[in-house]
């Protein structure tokens, strides 16, 4: 079955997908200033620690280093802004030296009682096949799917108090 999700042992075809949403009464535009705002990444993203590099509002191509708690260590982070569509998504291109490659998409789309914040996390652990099984052993899909659920509630919790 591992040699399926990881065809011809290539780690580009480990890649791991997890998704979640959540509704805000709020509109896109405010979210999507939030959320741009590094300084309100503490209140805003599960396991953040701090930001050690880069500039205080993401944009395009914007570049920043960030630390955050995974399996009870600080992890460095390194991430690019690759795309910007203000207000309706942005994605972050992210590595962890040693741990994992990843994509982060964050879409906002305006529904009724408020906008729909969805995150998509597609990542590729290190190492390709041993990486691929040493992240299930882990629990690596339900860590990141709890990840992805806390910072939607940490988020709805921010624009709607």
């Amino acid at each position: 079955m591992l040699q399926m999700l990881c065809k011809k042992g290539r780690s580009e075809n480990c890649m791991i997908k997890v998704q979640a949403s959540i509704l805000i009464n709020t509109t896109a535009e405010d979210i999507f200033v939030a959320m741009i705002d590094t300084k309100r990444h503490r209140e805003l993203v599960y396991n953040y620690v701090d930001q050690y590099d880069g500039p205080e509002f993401l944009s395009a191509g914007s570049y920043f280093h960030w630390r955050m708690r995974l399996y009870g260590l600080t992890r460095r982070v390194h991430s690019l802004v690759s795309a910007f569509d203000p207000p309706r998504q942005y994605q972050e291109t992210i590595r962890i030296n040693g741990f994992m490659k990843a994509v982060l998409t964050k879409t906002l789309e305006a529904e009724k009682g408020g906008t729909l914040l969805a995150w998509t996390w597609e990542y590729v652990p290190a190492f390709g096949i041993l990486g691929k099984i040493v992240d299930r052993i882990i629990g690596g899909k339900r860590t990141a799917r709890r990840g992805l659920e806390e910072s939607l509630k940490m988020i709805k919790a921010a624009m709607e108090s």
